[in-house]
């Protein structure tokens, strides 16, 4: 005789069961998922481009810059002072900050007070807002050295980190006399800050996409300058080796760097000089 008693799977006491097992069946499904992204986006961050033994050695301190390791990344203070501006370097997405040691310590050489920053992950846009810290560390080591501290700053970025750091210098427009832009663009609006622009980028880049920068240039002011360094390529701004689906460069990586100083010099001369003291 069959059991009169026996529920049916669908009876009242046996439904908060089966919601149960599925709420548990979908958690772990999305367990599963978010660990598998989170695997997928560590195994992408950590493939990223190193400093080269020539760059790490640009940090030596000497005769002419002084390298301060600061808790934002590093400091560069020039024995002499330009004048009354300095710079807040972004690098490139995925690339060691130490990359862009040669370039920053060029740039204290002629003059100006260098803050290169360290980005989480080595991508700016998980650390648009540490430029803040960055020049915070530089005044400090500058003061902590007895030398001037910038009345101004200039924003300055490769790749990535030049879309990033023009959105930090948006969000404290008065710090900020200029952007520099090394084979980037910008995405924001940059005229009602009444920044100056300079896009510095090399002939055989073929990483850049030159149709954003022209449809960027929207976004700068009238008389923004663009500099194409002949020869030059996209990894030539650091020093981190060959960048995938880049151009070949012509030059040396030292002779971009230089060319790159020289049109920086110009550009950050001129805001010293220009009517209304912008620097």
């Amino acid at each position: 005789m069959k059991d009169s008693t026996k529920r049916s799977p669908d009876a009242p006491g046996m439904r908060p069961r089966r919601r149960g097992k599925a709420l548990r069946v979908a958690l772990l499904a999305v367990a599963a998922v978010v660990v598998l992204l989170a695997g997928a986006f560590f195994a992408y961050v950590a493939g990223y481009s190193r400093a080269t033994p020539s760059a790490i050695a640009a940090l030596d301190s000497d005769a002419a810059v002084q390298v301060v390791e600061v808790p934002s990344g590093y400091a560069f203070l020039p024995v002499r002072s330009a004048g009354g501006l300095g710079l807040v370097v972004y690098p490139g997405g995925k690339v060691d900050e130490k990359a862009y040691a040669p370039l920053c310590r060029a740039l204290a050489e002629a003059g100006y007070p260098v803050a290169l920053v360290r980005m989480p992950f080595k991508l700016a846009v998980f650390g648009i807002g540490l430029g803040k810290n960055g020049i915070a560390d530089l005044e400090a080591a500058l003061t902590a050295a007895g030398k001037p501290v910038p009345t101004r700053y200039v924003a300055a970025g490769h790749s990535l980190g030049g879309v990033m750091v023009a959105r930090f210098a948006l969000t404290e427009p008065s710090r900020f006399a200029g952007v520099a832009f090394w084979a980037a663009y910008t995405d924001k609006d940059l005229r009602p800050a009444g920044f100056a622009a300079v896009t510095i980028y090399g002939s055989e880049d073929k990483v850049l996409d030159l149709s954003a920068v022209a449809k960027a240039s929207a976004n700068l002011p009238a008389d923004a300058v663009t500099v194409v360094v002949p020869g030059g390529n996209h990894a030539g701004f650091g020093d981190y080796g060959a960048q995938k689906g880049d151009g070949t460069a012509t030059i040396s990586g030292a002779q971009q760097r230089a060319a790159v100083v020289a049109a920086m010099k110009t550009f950050l001369q001129g805001l010293e000089t220009a009517p209304g003291g912008k620097g």
